[in-house]
């Protein structure tokens, strides 16, 4: 009886850290470095005759979108990019706080050029993919958006033009993961609660059957 009734609770508290809810999706970048960042990109744009754009997407669902045509909130405008376009998509994986799985990210470069900019080019310019899941993926991605202007005129299809990579950007007011798997950090007290009970069930078990 004694041991049913800790497997029954064993049962119950694996049905709780199981239940956690995941990260909520919500913007990247705050509006006010949304507008900052688009207005480099028109600047941009007015230098080199070129079209740039952004899309981020957390678990599949488009957060933060804006363009050099149309500003924070706009997609990109093609029928003003005679010259050229660059789009920056970036896709985030979220996991929930329970899960074994890792967050991830990865980025692509829609473009009119034959030889878009790629990771290995971010890369070059110390901007690493994986930032993206860490504390810091909101100044990650600005970065990224930045550096298009730069990595277009380095492949020889616009003028170069001064544009500086922001060195400090507030945080979003929102709750972050971590990079890597968020299982053990945030479940380890109930794994120890369960190591306790599976070693202390079979102890009163054979204490029952002394006692009888």
């Amino acid at each position: 009886m004694i041991r049913a009734a800790l497997l029954g609770l064993v049962v119950l508290l694996a049905l709780g850290v199981g239940a956690a809810p995941a990260t909520a999706q919500t913007s990247l970048l705050l509006p006010e470095d949304a507008v900052d960042l688009t207005n480099e990109l028109a600047d941009a744009q007015a230098e080199q005759g070129f079209c740039y754009g952004y899309v981020a997407r957390i678990n599949g669902v488009a957060t933060d979108v804006g363009s050099s045509t149309g500003g924070p909130g706009q997609p990109l405008d093609m029928t003003r990019c005679a010259r050229g376009f660059a789009l920056l998509e970036a896709d985030l994986t979220w996991t929930c706080d329970s899960c074994e799985a890792e967050d991830s990210a990865s980025v692509a470069v829609q473009s009119s050029l034959p030889d878009p900019p790629d990771t290995e080019d971010f890369e070059r310019l110390g901007i690493e993919v994986g930032d993206l899941v860490s504390d810091n993926d909101d100044v990650a991605f600005i970065h990224m958006v930045a550096a298009m202007p730069l990595l277009v005129a380095e492949k020889g299809a616009a003028e170069p033009v001064a544009f500086d990579l922001p060195e400090q950007v507030p945080a979003a007011d929102r709750p972050t993961n971590s990079p890597g798997s968020d299982f053990l950090r945030q479940t380890w007290p109930m794994l120890v609660l369960f190591g306790f009970l599976f070693l202390l069930g079979p102890l009163l078990w054979w204490r029952a059957r002394r006692s009888t």
